[in-house]
């Protein structure tokens, strides 16, 4: 009778522990989606906030191009200056472009980051309650249901790893702070090596 009672205060502590566990792990779960879900959302705000501000100095350039061809017609200023105006202000209007997707493409490229972190960290959740859950069959099965678990978890973390993330297009200098970049866009390049350096083949590559 004493066996039996300890046998079934053991298995009553054991569901206490793994019930007690999977509100832990549920509890995790939920809070990394939800601070992933504000991630996303700060960052939709901060693309839409870059574009907006991009389109008002656009729309400037624009109205002055617009009022330098006016002044050119009421002969305020000559053909030169006028050509010189119209240079500067395109210049200045692709810098304006350049620098803002460079912002664009730099915010989705931390989203990328995040997002493959979380499904990581999710993959990693959901395999430890599938672990918790197989230990309640009895042995050996309980250990044949986790080795398939654990199996089918680094399958999928490897096809997540897998996936490429936005990179940073490549410069002339890459500052003091190392950083994956896309390298030869606009032609062949010299690029120093430092020991340890590893090259991708470009279909790793995706541009924002």
């Amino acid at each position: 009778v004493s066996q039996s009672r300890y046998k079934h205060n053991t298995e009553r502590s054991t569901e206490a522990r793994i019930a007690q566990t999977f509100e832990v792990l549920n509890a995790t779960q939920q809070l990394i989606g939800e601070l992933s879900s504000l991630y996303a959302q700060f960052s939709e705000q901060r693309i839409s906030e870059i574009e907006a501000e991009r389109d008002a100095q656009l729309e400037s350039i624009e109205a002055q191009l617009t009022q330098n061809e006016e002044y050119l017609e009421q002969r305020r200023i000559s053909e030169e200056e006028a050509a010189a105006n119209e240079k500067a202000l395109i210049a200045e209007r692709e810098k304006i472009e350049a620098a803002a997707q460079k912002k664009i493409r730099e915010e989705k490229r931390k989203q990328a980051i995040l997002d493959k972190a979380a499904a990581v960290f999710e993959i990693g959740l959901q395999t430890a309650i599938a672990i918790v859950s197989a230990q309640k069959q009895p042995p050996p099965l309980n250990a044949i249901l986790s080795a398939i678990i654990a199996a089918t978890s680094a399958a999928q973390i490897a096809a997540v790893a897998a996936q490429p993330i936005p990179y940073r297009k490549g410069s002339k200098n890459t500052g003091a702070k190392g950083h994956m970049a896309r390298v030869g866009e606009e032609g062949e390049e010299i690029v120093y090596m430092p020991g340890g350096s590893k090259v991708l083949p470009a279909r790793h590559i995706v541009t924002g």
